[in-house]
């Protein structure tokens, strides 16, 4: 089971217990306590730390436990009063690696500590969490391992990744995205995991079984989807670039996508909106840019003329929901909507103007 999987379930025990007057067990509080993390905390969820709060306080609103996990509850409110969900501190400095890595400004100011940073986050398994304090999961493993490609970084590092990566590989050859027995495998984190590997050669993960499942989802359902953010856009992306811009699925994913396109030179992020979106116009662009297609130039320079036009005075950009977390809830995380802004002007300027 996932982690906070495990702490709700002792919780719900234990308040199961309490409520109908049954005697709480301490292999079940035990259990609990077991998952709380050294800030008092749940998995850094608010909502799964406040169940585990309502357990512990039935057993005893004074114990050590219970105080604690009270104090992070109080510590993690908003001046508003409100309480979020977590952010995603790794996953978002590796997205932004990808993103911005050969923009010779990232590149001079940037690049050398947030690879510092990537590297000093690893788990002790090799893996890596979307955020430090939680269990590893396998797209952030795949994406990090991406960020700290050709750069000659700590070989240690890489080599204990990909001993992760091949130890949760699924016995038919695919990944999921998270180290349980109730999760399914997910074209977006295979696509990661087999990018991945093509960047490392040396390192030995076996991703043949898994190309070809990718390419066998696109011909069943007539395209690709994504888990974990839904624009189509973002399934292009990262799985055409997985399997190989020249084969004939991520041809026909790429063109199928360039009749898409809006009127106001953006895409929208699915069929169903109205409005085109900032990070699914350069998750598209950047599609574009790299697929070695002949595609119309006006298709890119109105997606750029897009970009530039929507982007606000401070260099970033308003975007909509569209990182499906938690599941399955949307999300909006202005840094990435901006670093898949950024993505496609970058793609559009490497692939357009030579030395």
């Amino acid at each position: 089971m996932k982690q906070w999987q495990r702490a709700l379930l002792a919780a719900a025990e234990i308040i199961s217990g309490a409520r109908s007057g049954s005697t709480t067990t301490i292999d079940a509080v035990e259990a609990l306590e077991r998952e709380q993390g050294e800030d008092g905390g749940y998995c850094l969820m608010p909502a799964v730390t406040s169940l585990a709060y309502i357990a512990l306080a039935s057993v005893a609103a004074d114990r050590p436990s219970a105080l604690r996990c009270l104090d992070y509850l109080l510590r993690s409110q908003h001046a508003d009063g409100t309480w979020r969900y977590l952010s995603f501190d790794i996953w978002d400095t590796t997205l932004m690696v990808r993103s911005l890595r050969g923009v010779p400004a990232f590149d001079g100011h940037m690049l050398d500590a947030a690879l510092g940073f990537v590297e000093r986050a690893q788990s002790a398994d090799g893996g890596w969490a979307c955020k430090r304090g939680i269990e590893s999961d396998n797209d952030t493993t795949g994406s990090a391992l991406l960020a700290l490609a050709g750069l000659g970084r700590d070989r240690d590092v890489l080599s204990a990744g990909a001993r992760y990566l091949r130890r949760v590989q699924r016995e038919d050859g695919l990944w999921t995205t998270w180290q349980s027995s109730d999760d399914t495998p997910s074209s977006d984190v295979t696509a990661h995991v087999v990018a991945a590997a093509a960047a490392h050669p040396t390192l030995g993960i076996e991703t043949e079984r898994a190309t070809t499942w990718l390419i066998s989802r696109y011909q069943v359902a007539g395209g690709w989807g994504a888990q974990w953010y839904r624009s189509s856009t973002y399934a292009v992306a990262e799985i055409a670039s997985a399997v190989g811009w020249t084969r004939d699925v991520s041809s026909d994913a790429v063109l199928a996508l360039v009749g898409q396109q809006r009127a106001d030179g953006g895409w929208p992020i699915s069929d169903t909106d109205t409005c085109s979106d900032p990070a699914a116009t350069g998750l598209a662009l950047s599609t574009c840019a790299r697929s070695g297609l002949a595609i119309s130039p006006g298709v890119l320079l109105d997606a750029v003329d897009y970009l530039v036009r929507t982007q606000t005075s401070d260099g970033t950009w308003h975007g909509l929901p569209i990182m499906a977390g938690p599941r399955p809830f949307l999300s909006h995380l202005p840094r990435q909507t901006h670093a898949f802004a950024s993505a496609g002007l970058r793609d559009f300027v490497s692939t357009t103007q030579k030395p």
